[in-house]
């Protein structure tokens, strides 16, 4: 169970109005190739011409409608990547279960958002690769959490839907 506090103002809010997959793909060529911190572990990740595709693919976008999301929540927290990777909280870091050996390890992140009004968790798979460093690789929108609030601060279990790690991650 994760306490998202108020640290570094973790819980982010965002409106899908008006969010497209053309603004998405306009934020993300945006940030390619720039430094992105995290604040909870100091980890820097890039975006490249690779990651802002996967970002905004079919098959995340399908993940996520799948959660009961719609497209422009899904490409509205794209818009809001960096904001959202700055925020977010590991989860997990395991090896490519593929078995790239320039891959050093898989890392999974999460993302507290209030998205159109409902709490949601937003998941974020990075790479680190021994040659490139830390890659943001992909987003979903898994689920719509239901929390207790304890003393002004959302409160909630943070196991990623499908497993225990990330090695039934479909990006990986």
């Amino acid at each position: 169970m994760t306490k998202f506090t108020d640290e570094h103002n973790s819980i982010i809010t965002i409106s899908s109005v008006g969010s497209t997959q053309k603004k998405a793909l306009f934020v993300l060529k945006n940030l390619a190739g720039k430094d992105l911190i995290n604040l909870q572990t100091g980890i820097n990740a890039q975006i490249n011409s690779e990651q802002k595709g996967k970002i905004i693919s079919n098959a995340a976008l399908e993940k996520s409608e799948s959660n009961g999301f719609n497209s422009k929540q899904h490409y509205a927290v794209a818009i809001n990547i960096e904001e959202t990777w700055k925020k977010a909280s590991i989860l997990v870091e395991c090896p490519d279960n593929k078995g790239d050996i320039n891959i050093k390890l898989i890392k999974r992140f999460e993302s507290l958002i209030i998205l159109d009004n409902e709490l949601t968790i937003a998941y974020i798979t990075v790479k680190e690769s021994f040659q490139h460093g830390h890659r943001i690789y992909s987003l979903e929108l898994q689920e719509i959490k239901k929390v207790r609030w304890e003393g002004g601060r959302p409160i909630t279990h943070t196991t990623p839907a499908n497993s225990d790690s990330v090695e039934n991650e479909p990006y990986a």
